[in-house]
């Protein structure tokens, strides 16, 4: 299958649409504060199949068609949205884009980096659960409910699976302090359930900036013909999974 960055232009403007619902922009502001914002669109470009915008601060109402409305409209992109699973004490450092060179950029990424890390105050528990495909998905949601039981049982009640359109994410929100011990401790932990219950579960990446989908957004990847809502799913859903139940719109 080849790249459409046509298509991809028209699923940019369902995008639109959806974000300029002031209900949804006020679940997702509330998700980012003070967390860094991140945008990722997955096509079957060859030079460029992951495009990536990071560094945003999403923090208010106004800021939103600004950080979002109008990075779409400009890129001509269906980005999904993702935040940080760290929370910083002081907020986002801003990050500027204007004026900028490759050297300037990677001399302001680097100090942006020593800042934002210096001031993590709290890292979600986060498992990432993917499946190699659509139709893999009931398999990994069954994986999935066991591993959320076990931790239920070890480490909250409050734990939540989400699904992210490729499989499913385990969230307890500001679980761990940040310290680089803590973020550690989380990658072990990630190691083990691997081990334990499902080798689709990520630990290899589990850092500081490490990103997750945020809720009530949409998820597109090019090549899949629908686009699909992260949301909550709960456990009485995870047994008897159906991906069609997440939706938001079928574009084939």
């Amino acid at each position: 299958m080849l790249a459409n960055p046509k298509k991809r232009k028209e699923i940019a403007k369902l995008f639109i649409e959806y974000y300029q619902q002031s209900k949804v922009q006020e679940l997702i502001v509330n998700q980012h504060f003070h967390r860094e914002t991140m945008l990722i669109a997955n096509t079957l470009d060859k030079e460029y199949p992951k495009k990536k915008i990071r560094n945003l601060k999403l923090d208010t109402i106004k800021s939103f068609p600004y950080i979002i409305l109008n990075y779409f409209e400009y890129y001509k992109e269906p980005y999904n949205i993702y935040h940080s699973l760290a929370t910083f004490k002081n907020g986002v450092p801003i990050f500027y884009y204007s004026g900028i060179t490759q050297k300037e950029k990677k001399e302001r990424q680097s100090n942006w980096l020593k800042t934002a890390t210096r001031n993590i105050i709290n890292f979600d528990f986060y498992l990432d659960i993917d499946s190699n495909n659509i139709q893999g998905l009931k398999i990994t949601a069954q994986d999935t409910a066991r591993i959320l039981e076990d931790v239920k049982k070890k480490y909250s009640k409050d734990a939540k699976c989400i699904f992210t359109g490729c499989g499913f994410h385990i969230v307890i929100p500001n679980f761990f302090k940040g310290s680089k011990k803590d973020i550690l401790k989380m990658k072990k932990i990630a190691k083990k359930y691997n081990e334990k219950f499902s080798e689709q579960i990520d630990y290899k990446t589990v850092e500081a900036r490490r990103v997750r989908k945020t809720e009530n957004s949409l998820i597109y990847k090019e090549g899949v013909k629908y686009i699909f809502l992260c949301k909550e799913v709960f456990p009485s859903k995870l047994e008897n999974f159906y991906y069609q139940d997440y939706i938001y719109k079928d574009i084939k």
